[in-house]
């Protein structure tokens, strides 16, 4: 945009206040000249495009350790969470694991019985995190860009599986790990307890 066009479009007088510079040799003696230029003149601070640059790397590379520690603590409340509602559920309905077992249920069809909710709960929790987790990533990508610093806001459709298939997974995990505690049900003993 020309000065001419600036000062018509805004109905007022063009204030300089960027200078961009390309420098045909980057040593530290020319670097040092330019600085010293600009604290002569009063002007304000001097930022260089190639080491902008290597700055968002290491912008970058922090968030990649904050998001990191973000899934890995998502799946850990994930694991504990499950683990927990998985072990309330068996010990609530012992008598009834037992009636099953007496019935001639096989260990699969005992299994399904009770992972299978397990697996319900997970896949309605991904479906309405989705939801969510799209509001929160919007508000986060919003809050952590800087002025020079832009994210890419929109979210992919492998973002969303990627997300559904961690969760399913750490869901089968559980799964996988409370067998023993099924496994475990005495069937005498629960039958003879008084509900």
């Amino acid at each position: 945009m020309s000065q001419t066009l600036y000062e018509n479009l805004t109905s007022s007088h063009l204030k300089i206040n960027h200078a961009f510079m390309t420098m045909k040799k980057m040593t530290q003696s020319n670097k040092t000249s330019l600085e010293n230029y600009m604290q002569d003149h009063h002007y304000g601070n001097l930022s260089y495009i190639d080491s902008s640059g290597s700055e968002f790397d290491n912008q970058v590379q922090s968030l990649d350790i904050v998001i990191a520690i973000l899934i890995i603590c998502a799946g850990a409340l994930n694991f504990i969470v499950l683990y927990n509602l998985t072990n309330i559920n068996i010990q609530e309905r012992k008598s009834e694991i037992a009636t099953i077992k007496v019935l001639g249920f096989r260990r699969k069809e005992v299994y399904d019985y009770i992972f299978r909710e397990n697996i319900l709960l997970s896949v309605i929790g991904s479906l309405v995190g989705m939801i969510f987790g799209f509001a929160l990533h919007q508000f986060i990508i919003r809050t952590v860009e800087l002025d020079m610093t832009m994210f890419v806001r929109n979210l992919t459709l492998s973002s969303y599986v990627i997300a559904v298939f961690i969760t399913l997974g750490f869901t089968m995990l559980i799964n996988l790990t409370m067998r023993h505690v099924l496994n475990k049900v005495d069937m005498v003993e629960s039958l003879k307890s008084i509900e």
